[in-house]
């Protein structure tokens, strides 16, 4: 009994050890590879979370308190979010920024994946199609989660508050799960709509917008064709409106 106790001690620390020589690998050749196009990395624990308003929200903790995060991502999509990842925790993780702004490469210890979080868009698939072309990430599997727009925000918010506010809207959820902004953010219902008048910044013709900046909240979005963007400070949203048809 002693002899086989220990050894399933040596294959659990074995395998963590596998799980972390992995992973640090990847993360060396994904560095590699994004370096002359990547804006910054942030690493901590994340979350996926799929709304009822067809978001996609990546969620992302860079402190050790793990009871919030302070980063976030998200994609809107047109119809139902087809995500090849279910909700729930990715474990700890690196995200790389381009600096186009216009998706985000989320490098997931949980099973060592790499997903691309972007515009629907060539763009977003040449730099799948770049990224495998390292020998050392070919072996690795590559999802995409692509939408009309991306949002990144900053701040920080409660996660329980976040995942238990009842809306369908990750907006919502996220001005109810602030911590730094919410004593200033009025209620409001957000639905996606609204006039170039009541941005902001950004508004008809403007493909990104931007607007805050630390300690408060602060978020920005960029935009498929057919959408214009929209910065709103009174409610911290950085969202994508659809073009009327002439």
């Amino acid at each position: 009994m002693r002899n086989l106790f220990l050894t399933i001690i040596i294959s659990f620390f074995f395998l963590s050890c596998s799980k972390d020589l992995y992973y640090n690998k990847t993360s060396a050749e994904l560095a590699k590879s994004t370096l002359q196009v990547q804006d910054k990395t942030t690493r901590g624990d994340g979350f996926i979370f799929k709304s009822e308003n067809n978001e996609v929200v990546f969620l992302q903790g860079t402190t050790d308190d793990k009871s919030t995060f302070d980063k976030v991502v998200i994609v809107a999509f047109e119809q139902g979010v087809n995500c090849p990842i279910k909700s729930g925790t990715t474990e700890y993780t690196d995200v790389t920024y381009f600096r186009d702004k216009r998706s985000i490469v989320i490098h997931s210890k949980k099973d060592n994946m790499i997903y691309l979080f972007g515009l629907d868009e060539k763009e977003s698939l040449d730099k799948i199609a770049l990224l495998k072309e390292n020998p050392t990430l070919k072996s690795n599997a590559f999802k995409t989660v692509l939408g009309y727009g991306i949002s990144v925000l900053s701040g920080k918010w409660n996660k329980e508050s976040f995942l238990n506010t009842p809306s369908a809207s990750a907006f919502d959820r996220l001005i109810s799960a602030s911590i730094i902004a919410n004593s200033r953010l009025s209620t409001f219902s957000f639905d996606g709509s609204g006039g170039a008048g009541d941005c902001t910044s950004g508004g008809t013709g403007s493909s990104s917008c931007s607007i805050g900046s630390w300690p408060d909240v602060s978020c920005s979005v960029t935009c498929n064709s057919g959408y214009y963007a929209c910065c709103k400070s009174s409610t911290t949203t950085c969202t994508c409106i659809k073009i009327p048809a002439p």
